[in-house]
This record gives C-alpha cells, sequence and structure tokens, in this order.
C-alpha cells in the first residue's frame, strides 16, 4: 500500500500541516498542524541527530546516552512532529500489510525532507522498527511531485562496477560480467514477452 504524506498551508520553515492520503485514492486519512516555532532545541536536534548524538553523549556511554538521545527524539518526532494522528493511521494501514509512505514538502518547509521521520515512535518503538512500514522522501526540484519517469526508447545503457580482491586479474570478473548479462536478457525477454 502506498500513502502521501504532504505538507500543504505551508506558512514558513517550521509551520506547515501534514496531511496524510491513500496514494491511490487520494482519500484523506489523518492530518496533523505542526508548528516548530517554540521548539528551536528539539527542531535542531532532530534536524542533525547523528551530530547532536555525538557531541552530547559521553565518550564513555556514548552507545546508550545516544540511544536514549534517539528514543526522545523519536518520542518527540511522534507527538510534535507527525502527531499521534498521523502515526496511527500509518500503523493502521500497516496492518495489512507493508506501506511505503513518500513524503513531499515544498520550499520552505522542505527542510523535512532531510529529516529521519521514520523515527517516530508507535507503541514505543520506531517506524523504522517494524519492518513493515517505509519512508521515501520526494526532493524533485521543484518542490512538488515528481512526474512520471518518461519511457526508456531506443538502447538502454548500464554502468556496472565490480569488487576485485587485491591480487587478482581483472579476468577473474569474467564469471560475474557473464552473470549480468544473463540477467539483462532475461529482463528483456519478460519485457518484450509482456507487451
Amino acid at each position: 500500500m502506498g500513502l502521501l504524506l504532504a505538507a500543504v498551508d505551508v506558512a514558513g520553515p517550521r509551520r506547515w500541516r501534514w496531511l496524510l492520503t491513500d496514494e491511490a485514492t487520494g482519500a484523506p486519512l489523518a492530518d496533523h498542524q505542526v508548528d516548530l516555532e517554540n521548539a528551536p532545541d528539539e527542531v535542531a536536534r532532530f534536524a542533525d541527530l547523528y551530530s547532536y548524538a555525538w557531541w552530547r553523549a559521553a565518550p564513555d556511554r556514548r552507545v546508550a546516552d545516544g540511544a536514549t538521545i534517539v528514543g526522545e527524539a523519536g518520542e518527540w518526532a511522534s507527538r510534535v512532529l507527525l502527531g499521534a494522528q498521523v502515526v496511527a493511521a500509518i500503523t493502521a494501514a500497516a496492518a495489512d500489510g507493508p506501506v511505503t509512505v513518500r513524503v513531499t514538502a515544498g520550499p520552505p518547509a522542505d527542510l523535512v525532507l532531510r529529516w529521519p521521520l521514520e523515527l517516530a515512535h508507535a507503541d514505543g518503538k520506531p517506524l523504522a522498527a517494524r519492518g513493515d512500514v517505509s519512508f521515501v522522501y520526494d526532493v524533485s526540484a521543484n518542490g512538488g511531485p515528481a512526474g512520471p519517469k518518461p519511457p526508456v526508447t531506443g538502447s538502454l545503457r548500464v554502468f556496472a562496477v565490480f569488487s576485485q580482491p587485491t591480487e587478482t586479474s581483472v579476468l577473474a570478473l569474467r564469471r560475474e560480467r557473464y552473470a549480468l548479462s544473463r540477467l539483462i536478457r532475461r529482463i528483456a525477454a519478460r519485457e518484450r514477452a509482456r507487451d
């Protein structure tokens, strides 16, 4: 199932309304008003969680302190950033099978596309830890949803990179190149059969 989490009614980089909809039907599922103007410390923490945890965790307890900091950030994200209704709607949709949440936000709220929203807690643990919820951030150039990908016409070029153990010859990669070319031929045959 696909869901769309869009920042609408954007009033600034720290004020907007989330609207969660079913991506296939467009039916609204939940919304949440976001106002982060009075939460500069929490925003700074969530915007650069890695650096925040690194500098605030005690060197001899870095893992434990870091886990506490990330846990607190996830709880804040579920209450303030995403909101209880949005989190509940995402988990309810995941009850029927895996869910992909596509996140869109136009300027000036597009900074949220760099934030780890999947750390928001549902039932005491991050959405990412559930295993059935994935977030995809739509970072198209104009801030709106990306358009459909144009179809491939003519020939398709593939660039492949293979790792090579030290002190071996380039000829040792023959098996990998052969397996890749067989895979591409199978895909092409399947696509021709589908047309």
